[in-house]
């Protein structure tokens, strides 16, 4: 159900002219799915290229070397007979090194990125820019809109876009001032900018654009899907829409957003990490992704013919954490249209796509509650009908990239109680009468160290690829040059090493919260 401002005027002949805050609806199917069914089928799935299992066989198959590598020395470490402790310490450190080899691997894949161009010639699709907003800072996002009209106007896009703010808030107060802002909007912006409160958020963010969807997907051919701390440029957006028109199996295409606006030290260190490492790390999983990529959620460009068709979220049997409503539909959404035939693609060229960052660890832990909640939640989602096995690997790695930290705690738990065990006991070395020969402890060292410093050449090595990298493109120019960024890298370095530890006690709790059926919904 919707609130239109325009309805307080409803059959009052005396009232005066005001303009509609909402487009007169074009309904657009979209059935609910049925995930232990195979989906309506979509348009035939195209063959990936050498080049995209070339760089899967890199991020996959080198991946799996460096386990088997890691499991092996590992255990020549520990001798022909290790004791249960060493079997555990054995256990806990390969999923942890092969997950540090992953990082690297799929950072090597990225050499294989495809080169992407963006089509030229004539383009009708209509566009719809949404942005889903609660309890926003309405002035803000509204003001970046604004902004982004404009710029899309000055790009010749201005006779078919439009631009939706959609709208979950529960706050009468804020909703108040929310009407109040986008009224002043409107008068500002160039561009057609409609807005929709919902007074029932089922179903949250999914919900929201589902319900909008349904109501006004006839309307648009693509949308361009925002939150409400980011933004892309208008150049940007047309070269989207331009390279979804010339794809008819692209059913989504997403972007690299890059992290802006930050002023503590924190967010200056993500921003910095994202801006440097950000474009290396995205190239890897645009390589090895190929026509299956993920879906984060925003800054990206889907069609929205193939969203309804496939992307009608189910309510998942029994009670949260890992019941009700799907948190993290991103993910879920990107492989819903893949099962469907239709692509979804990285393209990790496209530099003109920003959102805002957590300005505290606290504010990135609660960020990353939810987050948490919703990929562990996936491992329901694993046995879909039709799922592609990338796509699967997608939601696998979202679940170990929050199950490490617990991982990572146990091996250092372990650790500790082996070294305890290895300084305060005495070994005996005649455990058998009559023995001639005494049994000497085995524990090589060497080989141990020699197995760490490969974890950190593995773990730093894409580091300093990346800042190596940066320094032959114009960001060394606009960044205070070489030696700053590098003095920046050593710096991220050395401070990223002293919150890791704190992010996987934090994140190791959530696990914990999530496990023992504690929900947090979409709240802190």
């Amino acid at each position: 159900m919707t609130m239109d401002h325009d309805m307080t005027t409803a059959g009052r002949s005396d009232a005066p002219a005001v303009a509609p805050v909402v487009p007169p609806l074009a309904p657009l199917t979209m059935p609910v799915q049925d995930f232990a069914r195979h989906p309506q089928a979509g348009p035939a799935r195209r063959m990936n290229s050498l080049r995209v299992w070339l760089a899967r066989l890199i991020a996959f198959g080198g991946t799996a070397v460096l386990a088997v590598v890691g499991f092996s020395q590992m255990l020549a470490a520990f001798g022909a007979d290790p004791t249960p402790m060493q079997i555990a310490l054995l256990v806990l450190f390969v999923p942890t090194f092969a997950w540090v080899g992953f990082s690297f691997c799929g950072t090597l894949a990225g050499f294989l990125a495809p080169r992407l161009t963006t089509p030229d010639g004539p383009n009708d699709a209509r566009v719809v820019v949404v942005m889903p907003i609660y309890h926003e800072d309405v002035a803000t996002s509204t003001g970046l809109l604004v902004a982004l009209a404009r710029e899309l106007e000055a790009e010749g896009m201005a006779d078919r876009t439009e631009i939706f703010v959609l709208s979950d808030t529960r706050d009468p107060a804020i909703a108040v001032n929310e009407t109040l802002v986008i009224d002043r909007a409107r008068a500002l912006s160039p561009l057609p900018l409609w807005y929709r409160r919902r007074l029932s958020n089922d179903d949250r963010k999914s919900g929201n654009l589902a319900e909008f969807v349904r109501q006004w997907g006839g309307r648009y051919d693509q949308m361009v899907v925002l939150d409400a701390d980011s933004v892309m440029s208008g150049a940007t957006i047309r070269a989207l829409s331009a390279r979804m028109s010339a794809d008819p199996q692209a059913g989504l295409i997403q972007t690299m957003p890059m992290l802006v606006g930050g002023e503590t030290i924190f967010a200056r260190l993500t921003q910095f990490a994202g801006r440097v490492y950000g474009p290396m790390i995205a190239r890897g999983v645009a390589a090895w992704s190929g026509d299956t990529g993920n879906y984060w959620g925003h800054n990206a460009i889907i069609r929205v013919s193939a969203f309804a068709q496939a992307c009608g979220l189910p309510r998942l049997p029994g009670n949260p954490p890992f019941g009700g409503t799907i948190l993290s539909h991103d993910f879920v959404e990107a492989a819903a249209l893949c099962r469907a035939g239709w692509a979804v693609r990285l393209d990790h060229d496209l530099r003109g796509s920003y959102e805002g960052c957590p300005p505290t660890l606290l504010d990135m832990a609660v960020r990353e509650r939810r987050w948490a909640q919703g990929n562990l939640q996936h491992s329901r989602l694993l046995g879909v009908k039709g799922l592609r096995g990338v796509s699967r690997a997608h939601m696998i790695i979202g679940i170990m990239g929050f199950l490490m930290s617990p991982l990572w705690l146990a091996l250092i738990l372990v650790g500790l109680v082996l070294s305890a065990t290895v300084l305060l006991s005495t070994p005996e070395y005649f455990p058998n009468a009559y023995q001639l020969f005494p049994e000497w402890p085995v524990f090589d060292s060497r080989r141990m160290l020699w197995l760490f410093a490969i974890a950190m050449g593995l773990l730093l090595l894409p580091k300093f690829i990346a800042t190596f990298r940066a320094w032959a493109r114009p960001l060394a120019r606009n960044s205070g040059g070489r030696v700053r960024i590098f003095a920046s890298a050593i710096f991220e370095t050395v401070l990223s090493a002293l919150i890791a530890p704190v992010q996987m006690l934090v994140q190791t709790r959530q696990i914990f919260e999530i496990l023992s059926g504690r929900d947090s919904g979409w709240n802190a």
